[in-house]
């Protein structure tokens, strides 16, 4: 485990001394920790080139007890309180993302935002409200806070891809079909992926349909 703002998880094939071309900062969902998504990174390293994978514990400790963490509480999931923690966390990965592309040596263009569920959300409310549009974002079993103030607030279009299973009851599809609506409706290059018999995780099919937006960009 590495330190920043955020502590965090390093991941990457690359040898000692090589530059890397791409960063992916992947965000865990509500409860787990940065661990719950690096076994994904082997996915995914060959189709970004030169890749490394960062993968932060989010800011508050769980709610129910360790040793998960959380964006932000759900305990009162009024559209209000979620705004309002919603900003909360933007400010925080905001922070980290510029940090860590000043560890690198990177620009914005050379980063892609990932996040699962409330990791998700969070990836992409701040994608958007970036100064700098970053390569992607994609966003498995998420939504968008707030979907209706996107037009109104976005900074940057970056493309976005949301990947949901058909039989999430955790965070049902609806949510991410809601985002990608809005989404399009601001002027967004987004798409939409329903993963057919797919509760609230990532498979292979959405692994692969990831990289099968990620080929188009």
């Amino acid at each position: 485990m590495q330190q920043a703002s955020l502590n965090y998880v390093a991941r990457s094939s690359l040898k000692d001394g090589v530059k890397p071309k791409n960063l992916i900062i992947c965000s865990h969902g509500y409860g787990a920790d940065a661990s719950n998504l690096v076994p994904i990174w082997r996915d995914f390293d060959g189709v970004f080139e030169d890749a490394v994978f960062i993968f932060p514990n989010a800011p508050e400790v769980f709610e129910f007890g360790p040793p998960g963490f959380q964006w932000y509480s759900l305990l009162d999931r009024s559209r209000e309180a979620l705004l309002r923690c919603s900003r909360i966390a933007q400010q925080i990965l905001t922070n980290f993302i510029s940090q860590m592309l000043t560890k690198y040596e990177l620009s914005y263009t050379d980063l892609s935002l990932f996040g699962f569920s409330q990791g998700a959300m969070v990836s992409l409310f701040t994608g958007i409200r970036l100064k700098n549009q970053v390569k992607c974002i994609i966003g498995f079993s998420g939504t968008l806070i707030a979907p209706d103030i996107a037009r109104a607030e976005a900074l940057c279009k970056p493309p976005v891809c949301l990947i949901h299973g058909d039989e999430d009851v955790v965070v049902p599809i609806a949510l991410s079909k809601v985002a990608n609506t809005y989404l399009k409706e601001a002027g967004f290059d987004t798409s939409f992926y329903k993963i057919a018999g797919l509760e609230h995780s990532i498979d292979s099919s959405a692994i692969d349909a990831a990289k099968s937006f990620i080929a188009r960009l």
